[in-house]
């Protein structure tokens, strides 16, 4: 067994392998090729219309990459013409388009040393949303400068940015004579320039393309500031209702309550859970996470749903209780020690349960609080407990690397959802009690 990358696996046939299984493979397989067929058709009809647009709007030509192709044909205002520079430019390449004389990093990647997405995406540069990032152009270039505003040949590098509108949507921070700061606040893609002057006596134009993104990292790992946004931005979603939140925040805005009824809705239905079971949990979930994260950046742009690593917490700790994220001041004690198991402390202290408000068609429980019809647990406020009929846990361990293993070891996309429900996610709501 290989690990290709992307975290894929790819299986040798087994001489155990019965018929049908090779005959379903076989299936698979051409079911693939026809995929990356119709893949490659796609992406040429897209890069001809997108080469239709740019001529429309009088661009002589427009990039060839897959990525920009992407860009030109959602927005083929915001692509620029590649000049033909004809020749080589004193940074010993053609200088318009040279995206390795730039490099680009924010705190989080300075303190890291590590890029967003750490080449995994297909971007070149990534920037993260709402928050400053350094473009500087690399030291071999920054020799070749000449700054010296004395000299009639010398100059102060001019620094430019647009963004996917065509105009800009980036505040420029500071700029100096090699690099600038850029707080970037649009998603999308962004195209920078510097104009320089060269020890040569030239005057030449270095460009890139910049993808800005929202960046979801491990709570564990967010600056304190970012962390305390993303908490003080959630207890807003808990404690303004939904109308008085879209008149204050706008349509994005969701509260718990909406947020919940919604998920009752597809998950506590009598007929199935439509939202975990099969491929709900890689279809519904995911959609409604990006619902919530968008309703946090409604109240704060800079927000950004974080996620808990829990494979982390299965490797050092024999008891996962212990786990920071419990803190009073993050999501509170694991275990409350009071009888109705209330969290009782901290910024969660005594949250209430909303009641289904009348005329809504959301399952409640029996006592008329917006929790499953099966979960009769009659206290108004969110509780936490991990014994279940008095076995610790329920009887589940904490799903650690070699489950996530198991999971991506399927071959079947059934099994694989099977797992990411019934081994990945599913039993750590029944351990923590909620």
């Amino acid at each position: 067994m290989a690990y290709g990358t992307y975290g894929t696996v790819q299986h040798g046939r087994s001489e155990r392998d019965t018929e049908a299984v090779q005959r379903e493979r076989k299936i698979v397989y051409g079911l693939a090729v026809a995929a990356l067929v119709f893949g490659v058709v796609g992406i040429t009809v897209q890069a001809q219309h997108a080469q239709r647009e740019a001529e429309a709007q009088g661009l002589a030509t427009i990039p060839t990459s897959g990525d920009e192709i992407d860009q030109a044909a959602t927005n083929p205002a915001t692509v620029q013409a590649i000049k033909s520079t004809k020749g080589t430019s004193v940074f010993g390449a053609e200088s318009d388009g040279a995206d390795a004389f730039f490099h680009i990093s924010g705190e989080y990647e300075r303190q890291s040393g590590k890029q967003i997405g750490e080449g995994f995406y297909r971007y070149q540069h990534i920037a993260q949303m709402h928050k400053p990032t350094t473009i500087k152009l690399i030291d071999t270039v920054s020799e070749l400068l000449n700054t010296d505003t004395a000299d009639e040949n010398g100059c102060t590098p001019t620094w430019t940015v647009s963004g996917p509108d065509g105009i800009g949507g980036t505040t420029s921070m500071d700029v100096t004579a090699d690099s600038a700061v850029v707080m970037f606040k649009q998603v999308g893609w962004h195209k920078l320039k510097v104009s320089v002057c060269t020890t040569a006596g030239t005057t030449e134009t270095l460009s890139t393309t910049v993808m800005s993104r929202y960046v979801r990292r491990e709570i564990r790992t967010l600056a304190d500031s970012d962390r305390e946004d993303f908490f003080n931005a959630l207890q807003t979603v808990y404690k303004v209702s939904q109308t008085d939140g879209e008149a204050i925040y706008g349509s994005k805005f969701r509260s718990i309550e909406t947020l919940v009824a919604k998920h009752l809705k597809g998950a506590a239905s009598k007929e199935c859970d439509h939202w975990h079971d099969d491929a709900g949990i890689m279809t519904h979930h995911i959609a409604f996470t990006l619902e919530m994260e968008q309703a946090l950046q409604s109240i704060n742009p800079s927000a950004a749903i974080p996620y808990w690593d829990y494979t982390s917490d299965a490797y050092i700790y024999n008891d996962w209780k212990h786990s920071e994220i419990f803190r009073d001041d993050w999501f509170g004690v694991a275990n409350p020690g009071n009888d109705d198991h209330v969290i009782d402390r901290g910024i969660w202290a005594y949250t209430e349960v909303a009641k289904n408000r009348a005329g809504s068609d959301s399952p409640r429980n029996p006592y008329g609080l917006l929790r499953s019809p099966w979960n009769t647990n009659p206290v108004a406020y969110i509780t936490r407990h991990n014994y279940v009929l008095g076995q610790k846990d329920g009887g589940w361990t904490m799903p650690d690397c070699s489950d996530f293993e198991t999971g991506f070891d399927q071959t079947k996309l059934s099994m694989i959802t099977n797992k990411l429900n019934g081994q990945l996610h599913g039993p750590v709501h029944i351990m923590i009690g909620g």
